[in-house]
């Protein structure tokens, strides 16, 4: 598997780890927006607003036809190097952002997925329908929702979730929760 360019939980980070990536990407636009933009004003002699609607439109590659242009050799080859270094930092963080969000989709579907077989395993083992499970019928639905433990762990999970120690489990703990 490629391993994820974003910080995740397992890996130490977490929201705060996410929102200073974000940040950082916002930060590093921003920059670069602002640049452009008292380059083009300072070389071209043009107002801010022009100089920054320019920015965003040259480096950004987006040609909305200004009726501005570019008088000098020097504010040409700035903007070769601002496209360039523009597609790199936009580029990057539209990456980030849909890496993010790819992640934190396949991460709900994989728990919803896995919710979905622990209650089907949970009312299928549950046989008088009462809402809990016999310490002897956990082994059985830990096997069917995929988790393969010896006995001694099997009964250590179990005294675990038994919140009033009458030796069975009740549906309202969330299976996900005994690894």
């Amino acid at each position: 598997s490629i391993p994820s360019p974003l910080p995740t939980a397992a890996a130490g980070g977490g929201r705060l780890a996410r929102l200073k990536m974000w940040e950082t990407c916002a930060l590093a636009v921003l920059v670069w927006i602002s640049i452009g933009t008292i380059f083009y004003s300072k070389i071209n002699g043009w107002p801010l607003a022009t100089a920054f609607f320019y920015a965003v439109d040259a480096g950004m590659s987006i040609g909305f036809c200004t009726d501005v242009a570019e008088t000098t050799k020097r504010s040409r080859a700035f903007s070769i190097l601002f496209i360039i270094l523009g597609a790199s930092v936009v580029g990057g963080a539209l990456a980030l952002f849909v890496a993010d969000l790819l992640e934190g989709v396949s991460r709900t579907i994989t728990y919803e997925y896995r919710t979905l077989i622990e209650n089907d395993a949970f009312e299928r083992n549950d046989r008088d329908k009462d809402g809990f499970l016999e310490f002897s019928g956990i082994g059985t639905l830990l096997e069917e929702a995929g988790y393969h433990l010896p006995q001694e762990q099997i009964l250590y999970i179990c005294e675990g979730m038994d919140r009033d120690n009458d030796q069975q489990i009740s549906r309202v703990m969330p299976l996900n929760e005994m690894t």
